[in-house]
């Protein structure tokens, strides 16, 4: 057994347990975090893993992504070293269910793209659609990428998704410690909203930090009623981890924002 994932109901009475083996992993949950989400039919594990040694000694560090039929309570897509999804390296991983399809927020220094991107899966793992939200600057394989995604909603029209990220532009090397050409990461704040149907992807600025001492957060975004969405972030005036400044927007279900960003 590799992970283990334990059902609960609301009064933590322990309803059943999920065993996940057989999945290529050495190391569960390795340099990110993951999420998992359900519907009344799958629920599904999206996260990270390093691999058992390949033939010249590298330990790969990939995305796992595990979806369950709650009728048996079994994974049914394939589990081994490279799914259908493959991301190389997994550095941060979001997922909802819509409808008959699995959407993935993630953020990759390598492969399939350097950068942010969102992805439709089936229910059975396969790739229908990867679209490119964000790119990052430097070559592939350099851990730094200048950038953060912090979660990933569903409205009516399309997929919602925050990020926080450095002025490309002003940067001339990325590594696996640093980014050359800037003085500090200043990151702005971007929402990106991908329709559905026709995958017009759009970027609306909620904090533009670059050029001043100013940083954000890592953005997060939380489900309003009414097909309504709030992002939120903090504000850093200076390195010293000190802030004194609360930031959020409200945005639809177009993810065009309604009314100003607010500071608290």
């Amino acid at each position: 057994e590799v992970i283990r994932i334990a059902v609960y109901d609301k009064s933590f009475t322990k309803l059943r347990e999920v065993s996940i083996n057989n999945c290529k992993t050495a190391v569960p949950f390795d340099a990110s975090s993951g999420e998992m989400y359900e519907n009344g039919d799958y629920l599904v594990l999206h996260t990270s893993r390093s691999q058992y040694a390949d033939e010249n000694g590298a330990r790969p560090q990939t995305q796992l992504t595990v979806i369950i039929d709650k009728s048996t309570w079994k994974s049914v897509n394939m589990l081994g070293k490279f799914q259908y999804n493959h991301t190389s390296h997994a550095l941060r991983e979001f997922v909802r269910i819509d409808g008959d399809k699995i959407i993935t927020a993630n953020l990759s220094d390598a492969a399939p793209l350097r950068g942010v991107f969102l992805q439709e899966l089936d229910l059975s793992g396969q790739v229908l659609h990867t679209q490119n939200l964000f790119t990052a600057g430097g070559n592939a394989g350099a851990n730094c990428t200048g950038m953060m995604v912090g979660g990933l909603e569903v409205s009516s029209m399309g997929y919602l998704v925050p990020i926080s990220t450095i002025d490309h532009s002003l940067a001339t090397a990325y590594s696996n410690v640093n980014i050359e050409g800037i003085d500090r990461e200043n990151r702005d704040i971007y929402l990106v909203w991908t329709d559905k149907n026709t995958k017009e992807t759009r970027k609306t600025c909620l904090a533009l930090n670059s050029g001043a001492n100013l940083s954000g957060s890592v953005p997060c975004i939380v489900k309003l009623p009414e097909d309504k969405f709030m992002v939120l972030w903090q504000k850093f005036s200076d390195y010293s981890n000190d802030s004194n400044e609360f930031c959020y927007a409200v945005v639809d279900e177009s993810g065009t924002r309604i009314g100003a960003t607010y500071t608290l």
